[in-house]
């Protein structure tokens, strides 16, 4: 869920619009999900479908189904967000922009994943993307980039980081996890931040090299990557006994310079998961 200067940190005022998505349902073929809108009034909620996904066809809905990684607003008022599947063919999931025309939102795909060899440029990205001070988006995908390289997790594919220039719609992989022995450097993205230097921060489901974890794949790790200065890691999920640090992290919101909060499916006191405070 989103609103009008969310991206700043400012909270929210009550009273303009909020911004979502449904993973299905709506009037597209094989109901593949929606954006919508809720905006507050007298007699209470008014909730609008902005888009409804699949609704352009094609075998692969051309248009993107299962958008389930929410909105990001702009300051031009337009959205941008990420389907897990649909754009083609190879089923890869898009990156698509929601603008407002006047008199109804008209949805473009300025991304469909999996058009290179192996999807190697990624597949089924979790959104939501973040957008610089450049106007470049910067996401992440589930699945795809090179091979894992983890006996748990042979075969198959470990996620990456990517960024996309709305100039000609050009995606670049930046990095591609599960790149060092035993993914030390974590597999299977599951969230995203930005900074104002354009410093890159989440989390990964799997990965950190530990393997102590119930499924024995890695805890998970919260990492930063910079650019130049690749991709570091910040904290390894399941390093204290019996994981209760917390193991498989999935969402990430930032407290400030160098400090997080998020949570984890698992691990913890009781072994059911956290909310877990970083701070370096």
């Amino acid at each position: 869920m989103t609103y009008a200067g969310a991206n700043s940190g400012a909270p929210y005022d009550g009273g303009s619009a909020l911004y979502g998505t449904t993973a299905a349902g709506g009037s597209g073929a094989g109901q593949g999900g929606t954006a919508y809108s809720l905006v507050p009034g007298g007699n209470g909620w008014t909730q609008s479908v902005l888009y409804s996904f699949c609704s352009q066809g094609g075998s692969g809905c051309s248009d993107g189904t299962d958008p389930s990684g929410g909105l990001y607003l702009n300051a031009s008022g337009n959205l941008f967000g990420t389907t897990v599947s649909g754009g083609n063919s190879f089923n890869g999931g898009t990156v698509f922009q929601l603008s407002w025309n006047g008199s109804n939102w008209m949805e473009m795909v300025l991304y469909a994943f999996c058009q290179s060899a192996q999807c190697q440029d990624g597949k089924a990205p979790p959104g939501p993307v973040v957008q610089s001070v450049a106007g470049l988006l910067y996401g992440i995908t589930s699945e795809g980039g090179f091979t894992c390289n983890n006996a748990n997790m042979q075969g198959k594919t470990c996620g990456t980081i990517y960024e996309l220039n709305l100039d000609g719609n050009k995606l670049f992989s930046l990095y591609a996890f599960c790149f060092t022995r035993d993914c030390a450097d974590g597999a299977t993205p599951t969230s995203l931040l930005i900074d104002q230097s354009g410093n890159l921060y989440g989390t990964t489901r799997y990965g950190g090299g530990l393997d102590t974890d119930p499924q024995g794949k890695g805890g998970g790790i919260l990492f930063r990557y910079s650019g130049a200065g690749g991709l570091s890691v910040m904290h390894n999920f399941c390093a204290q006994p019996d994981c209760s640090d917390g193991a498989y992290p999935t969402s990430l919101i930032t407290g400030g310079s160098d400090e997080f909060f998020g949570s984890t499916l698992a691990g913890g006191a009781f072994g059911g998961g956290e909310v877990f405070h970083l701070r370096r």
